[in-house]
């Protein structure tokens, strides 16, 4: 094969953190057909088909082919396993894509030990500090909180924070998930108060650094609404929920409102009835002119952002970093066509919707 008759396949996918495996492809063909003719050519164990491999089932983890998908990285994560070295970073990548396909499956325990395995790889490996670790601490800390070991979920998320603060500084897009997922998991355990201090905190900064009508922000403003509902407040909540679709809530997410739970205590209410109405005509706007997120500050490592499939009853963690990053119009169009509420994106990050008891 010569170098012309070839193209990488591959490239930056930073949800699962830092860059894919780069693969080659010949130049025309599906990447299900490339993997074939590599297959054939270089052998199976060969590097790049292995990252050929990672890379395909990633592309149907994407889109919703959790079966193959599962069996097609499962089966290459065994040969890296086997013949590449244990810090090699396809293997490190291919650990990662693996282990979000389990928890999307709901293999729940499967996905707890390979994401175990995968931080304990990358903090050898790469450090501690490093944010392909971290984008695989906020998978690891969703994947706890979704087993309903909050307390677990907690402090991995208050260590995340903490080093991001250090790293990044306080008005990095990345430190700001983590202020937002720490205070999601504080409203999955009932701890008010302390939920709307650290979301009220983000809210600040983001109103200073990204402004007033950028999605983080509306994001921001939607899960203070959810707080106060639940603080039994729900005039000052149904203002947040108005302001947040007003001010750039991305359109899935809008659309998704009537079936949040988080605000199901609204329900029967003929403000958030009307509420409701006002946010699928925002929304349907927002998608004829095909809505785009607005640049943040320093978005390099602010990844992938979607919701579980597995469940309705559930509550917003995990902002940062699971799956590979992709535009908004990409998710408004699949949602906006399909109408299925469990999809909801909202910029290139991913928002997982936790079970609460």
């Amino acid at each position: 094969m010569s170098e012309h008759e070839t193209q990488v396949f591959g490239g930056s996918f930073q949800g699962f953190g830092g860059e894919a495996p780069r693969g080659t492809q010949i130049a025309g063909t599906a990447p299900g057909e490339a993997l074939g003719v590599q297959k054939r050519v270089l052998g199976p164990e060969h590097p790049d088909t292995l990252a050929s491999a990672s890379q395909l089932a990633y592309i149907l983890y994407d889109e919703a082919r959790y079966s193959e998908a599962e069996k097609l990285g499962r089966e290459a994560l065994d040969i890296q396993r086997r013949v590449l070295r244990p810090e090699d970073q396809n293997a490190l990548w291919s650990m990662a894509v693996v282990a979000s396909i389990l928890f999307d499956e709901g293999h729940l325990a499967e996905a707890e030990k390979l994401y175990r395995e995968a931080l304990e790889a990358r903090r050898r490996v790469l450090g501690p500090d490093h944010p392909d670790t971290l984008a695989l601490m906020d998978g690891f800390a969703t994947t706890l909180a979704t087993e309903h070991r909050h307390a677990e979920a907690e402090k991995l998320l208050r260590e995340t924070l903490h080093i991001r603060r250090r790293v990044l500084g306080p008005e990095h897009r990345d430190t700001l998930m983590s202020m937002n997922n720490l205070a999601n998991i504080l409203f999955i355990e009932g701890r008010y108060d302390e939920a709307e201090k650290l979301q009220r905190d983000a809210l600040d900064i983001q109103l200073r650094v990204l402004g007033p009508d950028h999605p983080d922000t509306a994001m921001s403003t939607y899960n203070l609404g959810g707080i106060a509902l639940h603080k039994g407040k729900p005039g000052e909540a149904l203002t947040l929920l108005r302001n947040a679709i007003d001010h750039g809530l991305a359109p899935n997410i809008a659309l998704y409102m009537e079936k949040d739970p988080d605000l199901e205590l609204l329900h029967g209410d003929p403000r958030f009835a009307t509420l409701v109405a006002h946010a699928k005509v925002r929304a349907a706007a927002a998608q004829r002119t095909n809505y785009q997120l607005p640049p943040g500050p320093d978005p390099v490592h602010v990844t992938g952002l979607t919701t579980s499939r597995r469940g309705s009853r559930s509550t917003k963690l995990g902002q940062s970093s699971f799956r590979a990053a992709r535009t908004i119009r990409k998710h408004v169009q699949a949602v906006g066509t399909s109408g299925d509420p469990s999809t909801i994106a909202f910029g290139d990050r991913r928002l997982t919707r936790v079970t609460r008891k």
